[in-house]
């Protein structure tokens, strides 16, 4: 199973079908291509959707079958295919929502072939973008990008493009560009920037950039200034009232890829000189400056006197890996304090995207990637805490894949590189949809890390989602509000006692109702009861060398507590403990490696298929009783240094009885010395087993060795000036605590040991 598949709360099934067709003698996997009636296998609900399904010839007797599920697991179709040379087809209708069809070949009880296809099905757009739509992308395609609701286009009007020869303008593929836009009901943003060679500042010496992601991007800024804004000038004349906004430059960060040899103040005097000809070519246009940068350039920028020189700022943010609630909502605020600092302007966010590569780091400025799964979910919270720090427009970069899955300015968009989408295609539609016409009204203080933000408009919208594992609202039946998921879906209401029990996940929910009823759904809300996962304490469970191996919390009822939402997390490729009492200390130890790393750095925990008893391949709730050693990572900080303070209690007990005259401050600085090393190495072998496996951890923990003898040494040379009796009572102290370790080792029941095997 691949890296990029993150399944949460599902169930994969696993289906045989018997049917005669066709696999290779050679044994060499067969490539099952699924194609349907829509060149981008975009429908509406409700649309006939006709699949065709195509294996190779040269054929023996094998086993296919066909299988769609929605975005969640649930299977929705399970079908058997006659096949004709090679090919079948089924028609089927979809409601709203995303879908995987999958083909599975089998041959002797064993997978041969397989594919797999996204389908998005979503309601065609019924009225015309407003100017204040917020929500655009950065794209050629501006049908698709109208067909997810999406009322903004963000495209080059490169320099380099137009007068490729000085006073020669070349208009063609520009006027294509902005037609285009047009006929499907986008507005666009343009991009004026990339002087061409003849018109660069290149600075003496200049190496153009080597091997990596961004090779052969470099550009610089403009030579001469007089005929930068006469490139302005004519692009802006040229497309007045066709184009309605202008960003000055993309990321014009002082001697970045994009200004090479260029300084802030280069930016701001061509900052100056494009918003002066752009007016005077259309006086109605809105110019957006700063190109794309952050709060730090921006407030550089109006020092120097650019603020009057732009109509609204814009600025760009990625953090791949990182889920949105993590940094951006504070990036920005703070954006927003330089900006209203000054006099105050709109803020567009240009650019703000997750990548979905694979990882590989061998390539030069590559970042890793997320599975398609996390950036459907990360895309619409995104959007929604942006319009909820005020942002006027927000642009995700981009719509389309590049072909190389491995790097990430090829593995941002909402479809892949063979025109099909997403489920962060549909997740955009949805938002946008719902929210494209809406101002935003506030925010709910429901719970920590439960994010509740409503808006109003043609009706009310309340976004509900947490990142918690699950959150569970309880509050009055509120009659008249749907519950629509991420997909755009219909959800249904769980009613029971008389009360709505609404689950969360972190997959937007949306509750839509008329205005007139809003106030009377965010009464309920601010009231409900909420539960949620025994947070302050949760429970892992921990196996040596190898980091978190799965994590739950405790779901709270009248009659005590129940394990909840237990899921699996990153192992070596291959690893399997059946019981062995020997290996109690090493996990004891290793519980210190977990202490709230996953909670202050989730983004180093990444999510892998798992195997376990009576449990089926897959992402699910585990299903049946996990045999292991459970561990609080909290406790088991706070008993490390509960165990010191004891230890040195011990300690000084012992000074006392073979006479020593040790203080207790003494005695606590002298153990400490030699438990530092661990306490403090410890936590950096979850990091490592996150980054590395095994290698790391291990790494981290020789590391901590010649550290922990050489603290040992000072310990001990530090004991004996100290005198023969408190070195006495040292070795006798920890001769006790030896044997007592030694007989809690020998003495517990080896069933109470991890029995767990984790395959990926």
């Amino acid at each position: 199973m691949g890296k990029s598949l993150l399944r949460r709360f599902c169930l994969l099934s696993l289906f045989l079908c018997i049917l005669p067709v066709t696999t290779p003698s050679s044994g060499q996997p067969v490539q099952i291509l699924i194609r349907t009636n829509s060149e981008h296998n975009i429908f509406s609900p409700g649309e006939e959707i006709r699949l065709v399904i195509s294996v190779p010839e040269n054929t023996v007797s094998g086993i296919l079958s066909l299988e769609i599920r929605d975005f969640s697991g649930n299977r929705t179709l399970e079908n058997t295919l006659t096949l004709e040379a090679g090919r079948a087809e089924i028609s089927l209708t979809l409601t709203e929502g995303f879908y995987w069809a999958e083909a599975l070949l089998q041959a002797g009880g064993e997978k041969v072939g397989s594919g797999r296809v996204g389908i998005a099905v979503i309601p065609v757009p019924t009225h015309e973008p407003a100017f204040d739509s917020p929500f655009g992308i950065q794209s050629p395609n501006f049908a698709l990008a109208r067909r997810a609701g999406v009322g903004w286009g963000r495209v080059d009007f490169t320099w380099s493009l137009i007068e490729k020869e000085e006073n020669s303008f070349e208009w063609e593929e520009t006027d294509r560009i902005v037609e285009e836009a047009s006929q499907a009901g986008v507005r666009l943003l343009g991009i004026l920037r990339h002087p061409p060679e003849w018109a660069a500042r290149i600075p003496p010496g200049y190496e153009p950039r080597g091997r990596g992601v961004h090779e052969g991007w470099d550009s610089f800024p403009p030579r001469d200034l007089e005929k930068w804004g006469r490139y302005v000038y004519e692009t802006v004349r040229r497309y007045e009232n066709r184009v309605a906004a202008w960003e000055i430059w993309n990321e014009p960060f002082p001697d970045g890829i994009f200004f090479r040899g260029g300084t802030v103040e280069d930016y701001v005097d061509l900052l100056r000189v494009a918003y002066t000809e752009a007016k005077r070519a259309d006086p109605d246009c809105v110019v957006v400056g700063l190109g794309g940068t952050n709060f730090v350039q921006a407030q550089r920028v109006f020092e120097l006197g650019g603020f009057p020189y732009m109509d609204a700022a814009s600025i760009h943010h990625y953090q791949p890996g990182f889920y949105p609630e993590f940094v951006f909502p504070r990036i920005l605020s703070r954006t927003r304090s330089v900006v209203e600092r000054v006099g105050g302007k709109g803020i567009w966010l240009t650019e703000i995207g997750w990548p979905t590569n694979l990882s590989d780091f061998s390539l030069e400025q590559n970042w890793g990637g997320a599975p398609v799964e996390l950036q459907a979910k990360f895309l619409p919270r995104a959007l929604i805490l942006g319009l909820s720090e005020g942002l006027e427009k927000i642009f995700w970069f981009k719509m389309d894949d590049g072909p190389d899955p491995h790097n990430f300015e090829h593995n941002q968009g909402l479809l892949f590189h063979d025109g099909s989408p997403k489920p962060s295609y549909v997740s955009l539609a949805t938002v946008a949809r719902l929210l494209e016409n809406s101002r935003y009204g506030g925010r709910l203080e429901l719970a920590p890390r439960i994010y509740g933000y409503w808006f109003e408009g043609s009706g009310a919208t309340v976004a509900l989602w947490t990142t918690h594992a699950w959150a569970e609202l309880i509050l009055p039946p509120c009659p008249g509000v749907r519950v629509v998921g991420m997909m755009g879906e219909e959800l249904g209401r769980e009613i029971r006692n008389g009360k709505w029990h609404l689950r969360l996940s972190d997959s937007v929910q949306y509750l839509v109702c008329d205005n007139s009823s809003l106030q009377d759904l965010l009464s309920a809300l601010r009231q409900a009861e909420v539960f949620l996962p025994f947070d302050v304490l949760p429970l892992c469970l921990l196996l040596p060398f190898a980091g978190l191996v799965a994590l739950g919390g405790l779901r709270g009822r009248k009659d005590g507590f129940e394990t909840d939402c237990f899921r699996a997390y990153f192992l070596p490729s291959r690893l399997s403990w059946k019981s062995g009492r020997a290996l109690l200390f090493s996990l004891l130890m290793l519980g210190f490696a977990s202490i709230w790393v996953y909670r202050l750095a989730g983004w180093l925990v990444y999510e892998f298929p798992y195997s376990l008893p009576s449990s089926v391949p897959g992402w699910n709730i585990i299903p049946t009783v996990v045999m292991g050693v459970l561990r609080n990572p909290l406790l088991l900080l706070c008993s490390g240094f509960a165990a010191l303070v004891l230890y040195s209690a011990i300690y000084w007990v012992f000074c006392r009885i073979f006479g020593g005259k040790l203080g207790v401050f003494t005695c606590l600085k002298l153990v400490g010395w030699s438990t530092a090393p661990f306490i403090l190495f410890l936590p950096l072998t979850l990091v490592g087993s996150r980054l590395s496996g095994t290698l790391l951890p291990r790494l981290f923990l020789f590391s901590a060795l010649p550290i922990w003898t050489w603290c040992m040494l000072i310990t001990a040379l530090e004991t004996r000036r100290l005198g023969r009796r408190a070195m006495l009572a040292r070795v006798f102290c920890d001769l006790i605590l030896l044997l007592t370790g030694l007989l809690l080792l020998f003495t517990l029941p080896s069933e109470e040991l991890p029995m767990l095997e984790v395959i990926f």
